[in-house]
């Protein structure tokens, strides 16, 4: 278990970091429509903020020395930071001769690969599992108000302010994808569908928790309503990967209650599969096009997959492996660039990519989804190598301490919550979005805040 610290909302000294750290968990959910429909013309600026403001809440919590100091994880961490200091010093030396513009890119590169990881380990020293379930109500709460938002974005045109946002020009608009049928594929108050998966799946395996452990975090109303809106958007989003989220959360949950086997546990499952099916088929019902769309998209996805990797859809799930694999022998010991994979890069015109981007195709670098190929593009094959071994420690670690809680203390929220954020740390591309790293290695904070033996504790430091 964590060593166990006073609750910090009673600590004064203290609440300060606290307060800095929530404040920023609410900036993660506001941020996105803020920069689509309130301040568009400030989009870049709010997107920058979010790294400073995140720096400033460690600075505080450096100050009031409450930065964890005996963890195992954080210290090779330390290294690999260090490591990929120096890569991008020889990149900058070696191949763009310290141009100003190649240098801003870089330290993006750093912020999106570096800044968010301590998030998983300063959260459990800062909140009490009470305040982990005040956050899980309030998640409750954003998947009703995002549901209707779903639903309008889908029967909406991609050029639709709904889902292009305000912005004037298409630099400042952001563009859906396609979803079945030729409608869009939402992607609610986010500015990208894998964001949209995440909230979620984080939703989902709330529910699951409640209806597991018996906990009331909002009241039945209010869960009810929140079940209808995580299958509204499943159906609406047409989102394999909220799909694929949502099928891991549900096998948690089977892993959860066959660790600890329950009558009760196994009735209020299957009394929840069976409200889900009546709330799908009512869906359905209604709005016959919502799951039209959601077929056709998985339908023709799954073409798509079968005729480019071995192995159709579970080749593709692989496909990390593949392009890690392929992108080893051939890839320069320093890389090419930090930050090279990144959105922002590959939509600049002045950009002058490496010769070897030419032989990046298919979904490889672009499509985000050789995530583990990034690290070595970017970082090169030692110090990138290096990443994705710290990526896998990191969720194991984690894995380990939420395991710890149920059989210690029978509670199942960090295993719940584990199983989203570890997918999200190990799978999705948590540094080319900054958005998606922000939350994922957040939720994985939460898992740990959420281990706490009472729901008062606040702890820190190693297992």
């Amino acid at each position: 278990m964590l060593d166990a610290r006073p609750d910090l909302e009673f600590a004064g000294e203290h609440s300060r970091s606290k307060l800095m750290l929530l404040g920023f968990f609410i900036f993660l959910g506001v941020e996105n429509p803020i920069r689509k429909w309130l301040l568009p013309g400030l989009s870049a600026e709010i997107y920058v903020f979010k790294f400073v403001f995140l720096a400033a809440v460690y600075l505080v919590i450096v100050f009031d020395r409450l930065w964890p100091s005996r963890n195992g994880v954080l210290l090779l961490y330390y290294v690999l930071f260090l490591a990929a200091i120096l890569v991008f010093y020889v990149q900058m030396l070696c191949n763009y001769n310290f141009d100003i513009r190649y240098f801003y890119f870089g330290i993006y590169g750093l912020a999106n690969n570096f800044l968010f990881f301590p998030l998983a380990f300063v959260t459990p020293i800062l909140l009490t599992r009470r305040d982990v379930v005040r956050i899980c109500g309030y998640v409750t709460w954003f998947a009703i108000i995002s549901a209707p938002v779903i639903v309008l974005q889908f029967y909406a045109p991609a050029t639709a302010p709904i889902n292009a946002g305000f912005g004037s020009g298409a630099e400042a608009e952001f563009t859906p994808l396609a979803g079945g049928l030729e409608f869009v594929r939402p992607e609610g108050m986010f500015t990208n569908a894998v964001s949209q998966a995440l909230m979620v799946a984080l939703a989902f395996s709330i529910i699951l928790y409640s209806v597991i452990q018996g906990e009331k975090i909002v009241s039945r109303g209010v869960m009810l309503a929140g079940m209808l809106a995580v299958f509204v958007m499943v159906l609406f989003g047409s989102n394999r990967t909220e799909a694929s989220e949502i099928a891991v959360t549900f096998l948690m949950a089977l892993f959860v209650m066959m660790r600890r086997p329950r009558r009760r546990d196994f009735v209020f499952l299957i009394l929840l599969l069976i409200v889900s099916v009546c709330i799908v088929g009512v869906i359905v019902f209604v709005a016959p096009e919502s799951g039209q769309a959601f077929v056709d998209r998985w339908t023709a996805a799954t073409g798509s997959d079968a005729r480019s990797f071995q192995g159709g859809f579970f080749g593709r799930s692989l496909y990390p492996i593949y392009a890690f694999v392929q992108y080893i022998p051939v890839t320069p010991i320093f890389g090419y660039l930090v930050g090279i994979c990144n959105d922002s890069v590959s939509s600049s015109t002045w950009f002058q990519m490496p010769s070897a981007a030419k032989d990046w195709h298919g979904y490889g670098i672009w499509g985000r989804e050789g995530g583990f190929a990034v690290h070595i593009v970017e970082l090169g094959p030692i110090v990138g190598t290096g990443y994705i071994l710290l990526r896998f420690y990191a969720v194991l670690w984690t894995f380990r301490r939420c395991l710890g809680s149920l059989s210690f203390d029978d509670h199942i929220l960090p295993l719940m919550l584990f199983s989203v954020g570890g997918l999200g740390v190990l799978y999705l591309p948590i540094v080319t979005n900054g958005d998606v790293g922000a939350a994922c290695w957040a939720i994985l904070g939460l898992a740990l805040a959420a281990c706490h033996e009472s729901d008062d504790d606040a702890a820190g430091g190693d297992a």
